[in-house]
């Protein structure tokens, strides 16, 4: 079996757990683990198994690596990996939900409090010898929206709670009942650009929610309020998000996430005004990068032993 995720690394304890329980284990390239243009059948020409990062695996990766029966995501989302070619070619999916939850509300958390009292301007202000003291803004009493009420998003909305802040919600999947039982109003994703002083992301990338946030929903929103994104880059518009802030149709945005991943140079990102930008951490602590590894492990360990492992996404298989 071959890992790809690029934090686990030859010689720790994922090894270790797999070579325990049988397994031989490579790592790919450092080149593929760094990120490049390469795709993966290149790098892995045969493997039965899969730990993989958010490196995409494509249709023809699927196809081209010989011997492959199980891939294992170490993250909540698996848009990375395409789903129908994996039925296809009778290649069992699995993910890792829960494992980077906690890491994920606390670096949203973290987020709208940078945007509240605009941290990185003043750290970066103060380390020039300036000494500004512009007013910010207590995120008590304002409020919340939460986009996707899911696990991570019921998490935020306490911990957005537990700050003062009242939280309103959209998902059509979560009833007004089960919200309401978290302390969130359920509202129609109109109202909830209307009304948030914060809107923040917590929903999956399909097809349905790509670009969902775009020049519309930015005219929706207050001239004050801020975006959080720690979901995925394409359910935002990158070029209607630039001219909102350029715009002044709304105040600021924090991304975790973007549409093309890693940043590079060129990207006109960096230059949008009132932007705070991550490279994708919002999972990335020791802790939620352990849980991930172990339950993407016991997935792998299951699957050989004849048992359905206990996260597969692709549901045909499931019902085989």
């Amino acid at each position: 079996m071959t890992v790809t995720t690029n934090y686990l690394h030859p010689g720790g304890p994922v090894e270790r757990l797999l070579r325990e329980a049988g397994f031989e284990v490579r790592f790919s390239s450092e080149v593929l683990r760094r990120g490049t243009e390469w795709t993966v059948h290149e790098h892995i020409p045969q493997t039965d198994a899969l730990i993989l990062g958010t490196e995409p695996l494509t249709a023809s990766d699927l196809a081209a690596i010989d011997g492959l029966e199980i891939v294992a995501r170490t993250g909540a989302g698996y848009d990375n990996v395409d789903i129908a070619a994996a039925d296809v070619n009778g290649i069992a999916v699995c993910n890792t939900p829960g494992a980077n939850r906690q890491s994920v509300v606390e670096l949203t958390i973290g987020l709208l409090l940078n945007l509240a009292r605009d941290l990185p301007a003043n750290i970066n202000a103060t380390a020039r010898a300036e000494w500004p003291q512009n007013s910010g803004s207590e995120l008590s009493g304002s409020v919340l929206g939460i986009l996707g009420v899911g696990a991570i998003g019921r998490s935020v909305a306490q911990s957005a709670r537990a700050l003062g802040m009242s939280v309103i919600g959209h998902d059509p999947w979560v009833g007004a009942d089960d919200m309401a039982a978290v302390g969130v109003e359920a509202v129609t994703l109109d109202e909830l650009l209307c009304r948030a002083d914060y809107v923040s992301l917590h929903i999956a990338l399909t097809e349905e929610t790509r670009n969902l946030i775009d020049r519309s929903a930015f005219r929706r929103m207050k001239n004050s309020a801020f975006l959080v994104n720690t979901s995925r880059g394409g359910i935002v518009n990158e070029r209607d998000l630039i001219s909102a802030l350029q715009d002044g149709e709304i105040a600021g945005a924090a991304l975790d996430v973007i549409e093309r991943e890693p940043v590079t140079s060129a990207d006109p990102l960096l230059t949008a005004p009132n932007l705070l930008l991550t490279a994708h951490i919002a999972g990335a602590t020791n802790q939620a990068r352990q849980r991930s590894a172990e339950i993407a492990v016991q997935q792998i360990v299951d699957f050989f032993a004849g048992r359905v492992p206990a996260h597969q996404v692709n549901l045909s298989k499931v019902t085989e």
